[in-house]
């Protein structure tokens, strides 16, 4: 059987565009805050003990991510996890009363 490769395309519902944007976001907030501190991507990773390409899969939102890893990637880049989390730029932690 003849498998896929990566780049070809195929059906996917719209429901999981939702999610595509918001791990671009969130890879988005990653790379500025890896490239507020200098650091280069392997730096980065090391810092954060994960594979650099992992690293670099997260960056371009083409990878879905566990939140301790997005915890482990805010530390090595020295913001909160809420900053990677702020979509749309807000970055604010979110209030903890319910409206």
């Amino acid at each position: 059987m003849r498998q896929l490769s990566t780049k070809q395309t195929w059906f996917r519902p719209a429901a999981e565009e939702p999610v595509r944007q918001v791990l671009r976001e969130i890879g988005r907030n990653i790379r500025a805050a890896r490239l507020a501190t200098g650091l280069t991507q392997e730096e980065a990773a090391a810092r954060a003990k994960i594979d650099y390409k992992r690293w670099q899969m997260i960056e371009r939102g083409a990878a879905n991510v566990t939140v301790k890893t997005l915890a482990r990637m805010a530390g090595a880049t020295g913001v909160t996890v809420w900053r990677v989390f702020s979509i749309g730029g807000r970055g604010r932690r979110p209030s903890s009363k319910l409206t």
